[in-house]
């Protein structure tokens, strides 16, 4: 490639880049289902001691080494000088130039000539997970490829110091998420063996090396158990797996396009073959080579290798492993960004680079497009969710209760597979200072905060997850509750006279702000018990 073009191409990369980072600056909401979540517990751990706060009547801080601690401190830390929107804007930017820049060096670290494949990384920024709201995580995929991709580049990666180094990246990706390190664990033996070389002995002596990366994960196993839930047929996972299934969140349109980007992974996988092949039939007398697994491109097959493997952890894995839970769809993400630095970047014509590029282009743009287009539809839905923000005062409890079942995934017909109403109710504890009664995170020690047993409400309110608001009784709480948030008209709930339930919830409270889908009712009788 010219300088000229080689100027041109990062110039290219460089307007995707801003360009995915529009659509985080664009809109007001970002719509995930658990990132208000993570947003409200940031939020309670930065300002639990705040003078004035009363958050610590309610939760207890969690300073154990678990996973996902670093969005947690991130956001926190940001929180303290920015509002916890802007917080979150500026988390997910950062994560896009990671993304992008990570991908970009693990191609350079195998071959400079690579990076022209980096265009086929732009449609995994806005993926599955990113929509799901683990923020923790999708920092974690970066931080991944860039720890394979210097590993990749060391010359001796025995060296203590280099092993040393390892193990404190290592380290660093447990804080973000478990089966990131798991897939790390995974992929550096596999490219030892054939980046550096690698026998079994020197294979022992890398995994003696990588044990001081092992004792949090196995604390937290011990800590938290190793239950897993049922397996699942491998078959629905290979048919998610190429349509691209990380590419869809908001619509099964994106699905098409991902069917579309699969084809041409499917047909750079063909050149890729066809080209090796080609180039072992030209080193070697004999003419008996059907498939080049030797020569000069041995070396990178250990991607094919590694991306094959993360195909096969895909298929074996559980649905959840102890408290975590989308183990496959985490792992969905792997195969295709380990492919990339094993495809072939030569073409015998310039013209077919180019078209190849510019399809990659006109896909990164269209699913770039379907995602500003669900903001923008789903961001009306938050902005009427949340326009009861300005009558919530610092401190006020608020219990959301939800009529037409966004709870529990009815909400899906409208947003296919995100929950974007599931925790918005973590914007009035952010944005208002209120405390959350339907916060996750609270239900479980795995993150920074934690209800206090009295005051938990999971275990006095009822069946606050089930969706069915028959189950839900405001009055068995510690306290009386300030503000209870209603979302859905009642109407008729089949057995269930919503009406009725409706002003039974309520029974005490006062009508304080409404709109076609929103009710907000304060306590009538002012303070607490």
């Amino acid at each position: 490639m010219s300088r000229e073009g080689s100027r041109s191409f990062q110039w290219l990369v460089l307007a995707l880049v801003l360009l995915h980072i529009l659509p985080i600056w664009l809109f007001e909401y970002i719509p995930t289902q658990d990132g208000p979540c993570h947003l409200e517990t940031a939020y309670t751990f930065s300002h639990y001691s705040d003078a004035g706060s009363e958050y610590s009547r309610y939760y207890v801080r969690n300073i154990a080494p678990v996973p996902s601690w670093i969005s947690h401190l991130l956001l926190g830390g940001s929180m303290r000088i920015l509002a916890p929107r802007v917080a979150e804007k500026v988390l997910l930017t950062i994560y896009v130039f990671l993304f992008v820049g990570a991908v970009h060096y693990l191609l350079s670290a195998v071959d400079r000539r690579k990076t022209f494949y980096v265009l086929a990384g732009f449609p995994f920024i806005y993926n599955h997970l990113l929509h799901v709201g683990f923020y923790s995580f999708v920092i974690s995929v970066p931080l991944s490829l860039m720890i394979v991709a210097w590993w990749w580049k060391q010359e001796d990666p025995l060296q203590w110091r280099t092993i040393l180094l390892l193990d404190l990246f290592l380290v660093l990706l447990y804080f973000c998420h478990l089966v990131s390190v798991v897939i790390v664990w995974l992929v550096l033996p596999i490219l030892g063996v054939f980046r550096h070389r690698l026998r079994i002995k020197e294979l022992a002596r890398l995994a003696l090396g990588l044990l001081p990366s092992v004792v949090l994960p196995l604390h937290f196993l011990q800590t938290w158990g190793t239950g897993v839930s049922h397996f699942g047929s491998p078959f629905p996972r290979l048919r998610e797996l190429a349509s691209l299934g990380p590419l869809a969140s908001f619509s099964p349109g994106e699905h098409r396009l991902g069917q579309v980007l699969g084809l041409v992974i499917a047909g750079l996988i063909i050149h890729t073959v066809r080209s090796h092949r080609r180039h072992a039939l030209e080193s070697t007398s004999s003419k008996s080579v059907r498939f080049a697994w030797a020569g000069s491109h041995a070396t990178q097959r250990g991607f094919l290798v590694a991306a094959l493997s993360c195909v096969g952890v895909l298929l074996i894995a559980p649905e959840s492993v102890s408290e975590g839970g989308f183990v496959v769809d985490r792992v969905m993400l792997y195969p295709f960004l380990f492919l990339l630095p094993w495809l072939e970047p030569g073409f015998r014509r310039v013209s077919v680079k180019r078209a190849v590029g510019s399809i990659l282009v006109v896909l990164s743009l269209a699913h770039l497009w379907q995602t500003a287009r669900h903001y923008e539809r789903l961001g009306a839905d938050l902005r009427e969710y949340t326009s009861g923000i300005p009558f919530v005062h610092p401190n006020d409890t608020i219990l959301p209760i939800h009529f037409d079942g966004s709870t529990t995934g009815r909400e899906f017909e409208s947003s296919y597979r995100i929950g974007v109403l599931w925790h918005a109710v973590g914007h009035y504890c952010t944005d208002a200072g209120a405390i959350g009664l339907f916060n996750i995170h609270g239900n479980k020690k795995l993150f920074p905060v934690s209800y206090k047993a009295e005051m938990h409400p999971f275990h006095t309110l009822g069946d606050l997850r089930g969706g069915n608001v028959s189950d839900i009784y405001p009055a068995r709480y510690a306290e009386p509750i300030d503000v209870i948030l209603v979302w859905g008209w009642p109407g008729d709930l089949g057995e269930v006279d919503g009406r009725a339930e409706l002003e039974r919830l309520t029974r005490n409270h006062r009508l304080v702000h409404q709109t076609p889908r929103l009710r907000l009712y304060r306590l009538k009788a002012a303070g607490k018990a």
